[in-house]
């Protein structure tokens, strides 16, 4: 989104997002029924991808993707490469190979999918995200040519895509995570579409109350009875999706106002905007959770909500503090950068003054001459 207009509240309900993700991967492990864990899993994964096709654009493909190589699988890349360091450095050469390495280079996110693999390889955890977001943007930017080379219309062929990702599940499970790339373009299409109907833009007020009733409804029976897992491809049936689709509508909604909202609205906001760096931050924070662990267990039991609460909270500041520090760090090294062509410029310019001196100086002798 940074070539583009920034929408504020777009950023506002990222930020929710983002934070959701560390609060579901903390309440899943530590109080896994809990209604605010099935609350969290019903928009939180396929808000990212409805607000991606939000902002897409027809485009030249090869340009496309390299800019999704370059935002997308780069971090991807990065971030298992420092898992394998730290792997490497604490447990050795075959453990960074079989638990780290091996995961990265298959992309699989979902351990019930491994008996499925085309071949016997470990889970590569929440990253499985990055990839199969950069899978579902490429398979997208290539619908797009065949439905303008044969005149197919979009909708067709995203949904004859996403049907073909959820009847392989319980045949093969495809690396770089495929198949929840594939469903995920009913999401991501979804976003396409808010975006020229104007969905979004347009106030809740201008929404006929009927639909919004059928949507708030179709939410809260997805978040009771059709639980979604995207890093699985599982779905209960279109309840999950259009839950999910209603969820993003609503949430997205409910930022526009909290965006005003003092201190909160602005936090929100900066959450969304660096929402990549704290995912990156929370995918390595594995290295930190027995100590976490270990506080939390002096105060509250785990598995229990007020120990979930309070495990959430400090693997939130630690994502936090990580993707500010990075900022401040990399916003460091622009202004030395940033000073260091300055400074260049400055002496290409005095180089420039002297070197017209001497011209001039050599024609006056010339002329005395």
């Amino acid at each position: 989104m940074s070539a583009r207009k920034r929408i504020e509240y777009v950023d506002v309900a990222k930020g929710i997002a983002i934070l959701s993700v560390i609060v579901g991967h903390t309440f899943s492990a530590y109080d896994p029924g809990s209604l605010l864990n099935r609350f969290i899993y019903s928009f939180h994964m396929p808000l990212f991808f409805i607000l991606s096709g939000f902002f897409y654009r027809p485009q030249d493909f090869k340009t496309a993707f390299w800019k999704k190589v370059k935002n997308l699988l780069l971090p991807y890349l990065i971030i298992n490469a420092v898992r394998c360091l730290i792997a490497l450095e604490k447990s050795g050469f075959e453990t960074m190979l079989q638990g780290y390495l091996f995961p990265a280079l298959y992309g699989n996110g979902s351990t019930p999918k491994i008996a499925l693999c085309l071949f016997d390889v470990k889970i590569v955890g929440m990253t499985w995200f990055l990839i199969a977001m950069f899978v579902c943007q490429v398979l997208y930017l290539s619908l797009e040519e065949l439905s303008k080379k044969y005149g197919t219309p979009m909708w067709i062929l995203v949904f004859l895509m996403a049907v073909t990702g959820m009847g392989l599940n319980d045949k093969v499970w495809l690396p770089f995570s495929i198949q929840p790339a594939m469903s995920a373009l009913l999401f991501y299409h979804a976003g396409r579409l808010m975006r020229e109907k104007k969905v979004l833009e347009e106030p809740v007020r201008a929404v006929p109350a009927g639909i919004l009733i059928m949507g708030a409804v179709i939410w809260i029976v997805a978040v009771f009875y059709a639980s979604l897992g995207m890093h699985a491809n599982s779905y209960h049936g279109a309840a999950s999706v259009l839950g999910a689709i209603a969820a993003t509508y609503f949430i997205t909604q409910f930022s526009k106002g909290l965006y005003h909202v003092p201190v909160l609205g602005g936090f929100l906001n900066w959450c969304g905007r660096n929402s990549i760096y704290i995912y990156c931050f929370h995918a390595i924070d594995k290295n930190i959770l027995l100590s976490i662990k270990h506080v939390v267990l002096r105060f509250f039991p785990l598995p229990s909500t007020k120990g979930a609460l309070l495990f959430s909270g400090m693997r939130l500041l630690f994502a936090l503090l990580g993707a500010l520090l990075f900022l401040v760090v990399k916003n460091l090294v622009k202004e030395l950068r940033r000073e260091q062509k300055k400074k260049k410029e400055r002496q290409m310019e005095m180089q420039r003054r002297r070197q017209q001196r001497m011209q001039r100086q050599r024609r006056r002798e010339a002329q005395r001459r």
